[in-house]
């Protein structure tokens, strides 16, 4: 093992740029992937650690030119978690020729996410929507490499320590790469992910949607079956999607994760901007149909982010807001969090009797989720409303 510190962020780097391929990314009892170096094979090139320990050396500092957007176009937005502005930007590579790279949901696989490079508008959909469960994405840097030496223009996007793990494996400027990061709140593991699903719905889910649009900006998720129905759940409801945004399944290294800094790693950032409600109501409410579907926080990082942006002008509306005011809503811009003290608990009861000591815990805890529910359950622009006049 190269590493077993809580600081890996298992970007995979280190697997990417080994050359006799004696690094494995492997599952550890919790389910994260940690590099595992076959002793026999190794050359002890020291690639390995290079590429780990320079990762830092890719946060730049941020020009901080900061937006409210909203893909115009919103039958396209609905795959959206927010504003679809990841959507407007790739968009704009692939309309040049060039290829897209984000996460996806692997096929007939509903809780397995691994990085996919595309360069069809018609397969974007694929790379949308917030996927709560960490992706495997190093398995696309090789093929980065050869289609940005090919002279072809990429777009990166994905958390900003798999941005820094692109950069250093590649360990070399490419003026035709762009990368985007998203606001990452941490990363749980696939293994409890799955064993989640398999808890809650057996063998039944094909599908399974953390952000589902029909319900307006917000919390729903959707869990669809082989048969076709369809459960729709609030996150209130749920163990996972509860125990993911309260922080008690994520990656050690997320907790006090280095990269949650105002020097950034990529082009531009983007997530939710949840406090645009404060900043910027009046706006809001003088073009409803435009926002209501939800609204991006962009944050424009360096200049070849601001020529990409800029080349979206007709696809997005935007306002002009401030570093401080998407951070006030969006803390893990600045700093992460220490670790719950529920977090070793549950994890003790995983590695015991499996995901069903999280749900029990979760049946004897969970908050009363009726208001909730029927707030959500809520047609889209009331709630955006709603919102709007709190």
């Amino acid at each position: 093992m190269i590493t077993r510190f809580d600081g890996c962020t298992g970007c995979g780097a280190c697997e990417a740029v080994c050359p006799v391929m004696a690094i494995k990314m492997e599952e550890n009892e919790e389910g994260f992937l940690y590099p595992n170096a076959n002793k026999e094979i190794c050359m002890n090139c020291g690639k390995c650690d290079r590429v780990c320990s320079s990762r830092q050396a890719f946060r730049i500092c941020s020009k901080k030119e900061c937006y409210a957007v909203s893909y115009i176009q919103n039958k396209n937005k609905v795959f959206s978690s927010s504003g679809g502005v990841f959507a407007a930007l790739a968009e704009t590579i692939l309309e040049s020729g060039g290829y897209v790279c984000g996460a996806a949901y692997v096929k007939d696989c509903p809780s397995k996410v691994q990085h996919r490079i595309i360069c069809d508008k018609t397969e974007l959909p694929l790379l949308q929507g917030s996927k709560y469960v960490q992706s495997d994405a190093w398995i696309v840097f090789v093929a980065i490499r050869h289609i940005l030496e090919e002279g072809k223009i990429v777009l990166f996007s994905g958390t900003p320590c798999q941005v820094a793990g692109l950069k250093s494996y590649l360990n070399k400027t490419y003026e035709n790469l762009y990368t985007v990061e998203v606001i990452c709140h941490g990363v749980p593991s696939e293994k409890i992910f799955r064993d989640y699903l398999k808890n809650s719905f057996g063998a039944n889910v094909s599908e399974f949607a953390f952000r589902d649009k029909r319900f307006g900006w917000g919390y729903m998720a959707t869990a669809r079956m082989h048969s076709g129905k369809e459960a729709h759940i609030h996150r209130k409801a749920s163990s996972y999607y509860d125990g993911y945004i309260r922080g008690y399944f994520l990656r050690k290294s997320c907790y006090l994760c280095s990269f949650a800094n105002e020097e950034r790693c990529a082009d531009i950032t983007i997530g939710d901007y949840w406090g645009v409600f404060q900043n910027h109501r009046k706006e809001l409410l003088k073009d409803i149909k435009s926002w209501e579907s939800g609204v991006s926080a962009c944050i424009v990082n360096t200049d070849a982010g601001h020529l990409l942006f800029e080349a979206t002008e007709n696809k997005v509306k935007k306002l002009t807001t401030s570093f401080d005011q998407i951070s006030a809503e969006n803390y893990r811009l600045l700093h992460g969090n220490k670790i719950p003290d529920k977090r070793e608990e549950l994890m003790t009861q995983y590695r015991l009797v499996g995901y069903t000591g999280i749900e029990a815990d979760f049946q004897k805890h969970r908050d009363s989720t009726l208001k909730t529910a029927v707030k959500e359950m809520l047609p889209g622009r009331i709630k955006f409303l709603l919102k709007c006049i709190k």
